[in-house]
């Protein structure tokens, strides 16, 4: 993604920013059960009978270790297998991880690091599709999994001039929250508990996502033989 030059802007990183912050300072406003947001967790899963298998045992081993587990463990033992059986890594995109990100977002600069991205490159991402945000640790005032994840793809978002709505993800724990942003409007679902058969619809929305990503390049290249 391109990078903008640095300015006498002031700067907040992505770790400072809230829901409350977001909605007051970038006009971002919350609607409940968004019609994108609804289609998208609608979608069901088409998973292998392998597939399945894999998905029970990594349940029982969520179940077991994820109140012990720090950050980059629920990540390398949990999240990137998922990950992994969802395949978002394509010829045309793929997932980057822990990339920073900077942005000016009206009167601020924003930026900071973000967990995962599904987007263009080879050696850099450059059009952003998907965005997750990790947070181990329960929400609370001094940390907003969802108000990072929400400036994150508010930049990216700005970088790319994209209108076309944003996908993304925060996970807390075993808690998965999937998020959209359409315009000036956000909505989040209600959590969705990987330690339980919800793994299972959590798949299918990333293979949800996968099918609306190969959607975009099909029409793409459509375009471009007219």
């Amino acid at each position: 993604m391109p990078t903008p030059q640095t300015t006498d802007t002031p700067f907040i990183p992505f770790s400072q920013w809230d829901v409350d912050g977001i909605e007051q300072e970038l006009g971002l406003r919350y609607t409940r059960l968004h019609p994108t947001l609804v289609e998208w967790t609608s979608a069901m899963p088409d998973i292998s009978t392998g597939q399945r298998e894999m998905l029970l045992e990594l349940r029982s081993i969520l179940f077991d270790n994820v109140d012990a587990w720090n950050e980059e463990e629920l990540k390398m033992k949990f999240i990137s297998h998922i990950l992994w059986i969802a395949q978002l890594d394509q010829t045309r995109y793929k997932g980057f991880l822990e990339r920073p990100l900077r942005a000016r977002l009206g009167n601020v600069e924003v930026g900071g690091t973000v967990d995962y991205m599904v987007a263009t490159g080879k050696m850099n991402p450059k059009e952003p599709f998907f965005f997750l945000h990790e947070y181990k640790r329960s929400r609370g005032r001094d940390n907003d999994p969802l108000g990072q994840l929400l400036v994150a793809m508010l930049a990216a978002r700005e970088l790319n001039s994209i209108t076309e709505p944003m996908y993304g993800c925060y996970v807390v724990g075993r808690e998965w929250f999937f998020i959209v942003i359409d315009g000036d409007a956000y909505s989040t679902s209600d959590a969705y508990i990987a330690t339980r058969d919800d793994i299972f619809l959590i798949v299918g929305f990333f293979q949800a996502m996968k099918r609306r990503i190969d959607a975009h390049f099909e029409k793409r290249d459509a375009e471009k033989i007219q």
